[in-house]
């Protein structure tokens, strides 16, 4: 018979699924994402912007607005240290001016970082890939 903890641990698992797959369905369902990510940047005046998280969705939000010809990009990840990629990579402590941070990771760790970043930052737009995708309006500023 099963123990509570290993119920508990199999349905976190499946909800962390679900909103894994609920992003990807909206991500995927985005006619021309080239040109959301654009628009997102021109409407909301945005030149720097950092990715928090550098795992499969990071890198996939990553290479969609490289294309955007922004000024300045960076990766914004606790693994800051193992990460080897063309832009800047910073601790979530030492993050440098950026108009916005967009948190890749997908669930409740998410909003948690948001909110983290949020208080460490007082002038620092922070979102998230799901509420991004979510909005019908693209403007956050």
């Amino acid at each position: 018979m099963m123990e509570n903890a290993e119920i508990i641990e199999i349905i976190n698992e499946n909800s962390a699924l679900k909103r894994r797959v609920s992003l990807l369905e909206k991500w995927i369902s985005r006619e021309n994402i080239e040109q959301f990510w654009k628009q997102f940047i021109e409407i909301n005046q945005i030149h720097r912007i950092g990715i928090y998280g550098y795992g499969k969705y990071g890198r996939i939000l990553l290479k969609q607005i490289e294309k955007c010809n922004i000024d300045f990009l960076c990766v914004i990840d606790n693994r800051h240290e193992n990460i080897k990629c063309k832009y800047d990579i910073c601790s979530p402590d030492n993050v440098p001016e950026l108009d916005v941070v967009i948190i890749s990771t997908v669930g409740i760790s998410s909003l948690d970082l948001k909110k983290r970043m949020c208080d460490a930052f007082d002038d620092l737009i922070v979102t998230t890939l799901d509420e991004i995708l979510d909005c019908e309006n693209i403007i956050i500023l």
